[in-house]
């Protein structure tokens, strides 16, 4: 995170001479996203770096703490995944030092260089979609009291995920306006593993918390679509259905009727009453062979809907996910196994953000 001098208020300095964002010529704060226990590790920062601790309590509580340990009239956000482009710091003076005063916030361009020759994978569109997000924090210019006005970010947002969102929001609220600058930023994609579509499913647990504070409209004030989460409900359901139903009906299949001691005929009960009892005690148990056959038939065929509504519904979101990629076999096969794990994940971590979030 850095922030640049200004010899008026609200307005950004010119930068010094070929600046270069490496190595920027203002003291820059820099607030960590976990615990800096390997401070030895930052020996070779430039002199001018000054490392501001939060306690490893994720990085909208990172970034409120270097904000306000800043004292510059606007603060730039960057991710630490990203490579701002050569000429990097001139670009946020330009971009800056002609914004009125209601404007509150510029976000830089970002580009995510996707491999030549080939579909992007799952996850390299997952980056990708960095390109044509609004006001995300992999390049976020703030006006430091625009930031002092609406509170900085909610530190209850955990990861980094909706946290720019949500101070977004805010802000237009409070009445700033957020614009486009032209800087350029790129942000690399990256290999995170097999299971790694499965862990993001945790930012379900933000969008509860985004439905909590701004309404049920939120996706679309940022520019959002509406995401998959009541498809990922159905298919759990069905899922879910198939499993309980299934096994329902096979415990019943196992289950045989029995003929209790009082259904059999006495040695000396009256032939006529023997021969009334018989009758009677077939026909009942009849009846009831029939109603459990019935209704282990029924069983069985809500389970098989379930079932084939499951496999349908996880079978379209496979291939959604497959058809736009590169259709390796190692992503056809990653592309499978999360799809049909996805769903349940999802909303497991959505009910758990929604307990916390009316807590």
């Amino acid at each position: 995170m850095s922030g640049s001098e200004s010899s008026e208020p609200g307005q950004p300095s010119a930068p010094a001479e070929s600046s270069e964002p490496t190595e920027p010529t203002e003291p820059t704060d820099l607030a960590d996203l976990a615990d800096l226990a390997g401070l030895a590790d930052l020996a070779d920062l430039p002199p001018h770096v000054r490392v501001v601790r939060s306690g490893g309590r994720g990085p909208a509580a990172a970034r409120n703490a270097g904000w306000r340990a800043a004292d510059t009239p606007w603060v730039v956000f960057l991710d630490d995944d990203v490579i701002p482009a050569p000429g990097w710091a001139d670009a946020v003076w330009k971009d800056l030092v002609d914004l009125p005063h209601d404007v509150g916030g510029s976000q830089g361009r970002i580009e995510v260089p996707l491999p030549a020759g080939r579909r992007p994978t799952d996850g390299e569109r997952h980056t990708a979609g960095l390109t044509g997000a609004l006001w995300v924090t992999a390049d976020m210019a703030y006006r430091r009291s625009a930031l002092e006005a609406v509170g900085g970010f909610d530190e209850r947002f955990p990861r980094a995920y909706r946290e720019d969102a949500d101070l977004a929001l805010r802000m237009t609220r409070a009445g700033h306006r957020l614009v486009r600058g032209e800087r350029v930023t790129r942000h690399p994609v990256r290999n995170d593993g097999f299971w790694a579509s499965v862990r993001f499913q945790r930012g379900n647990a933000d969008d509860a918390l985004m439905r909590r504070l701004h309404g049920p409209a939120w996706r679309a004030d940022i520019g959002g679509g509406r995401g998959r989460l009541r498809l990922h409900a159905l298919t759990t359901a069905a899922g879910l259905g198939a499993a309980l139903l299934g096994t329902a009906a096979a415990i019943a299949s196992r289950t045989r009727p029995s003929t209790h001691p009082s259904a059999r005929p006495s040695a000396g009960t009256n032939a006529g009453t023997n021969a009334g009892t018989s009758a009677g005690t077939s026909a009942g148990t009849s009846a009831r062979t029939g109603a459990r056959t019935g209704a282990r038939t029924f069983t069985s065929v809500a389970a098989w809907a379930a079932g084939v509504a499951w496999a349908a519904l996880t079978a379209d979101f496979a291939w959604r996910r497959i058809a736009p990629g590169p259709r390796t076999p190692q992503e056809v096969l990653r592309m499978a196994v999360t799809s049909v794990l996805i769903p349940p994940v999802a909303c497991a971590h959505r009910l758990r953000g929604e307990w916390r979030a009316r807590r």
